[in-house]
């Protein structure tokens, strides 16, 4: 089964955690230019990640 979300959307949500697997986190999936925005919320979580 895949697991892999679907990307070809306009307008994506995701959690740190899951945007942060392996899985995700590599150009074969999202290439460099893929974002124009990230935002980021509940920041002082990331610093203790």
């Amino acid at each position: 089964m895949n697991n892999l979300r679907n990307k070809d959307v306009d307008i994506l949500f995701a959690t740190v955690q899951t945007l942060g697997k392996d899985i995700y986190l590599n150009e074969e999936y999202f290439k460099k230019d893929y974002f124009d925005y990230i935002v980021v919320d509940e920041f002082q979580i990331i610093i203790k990640i």
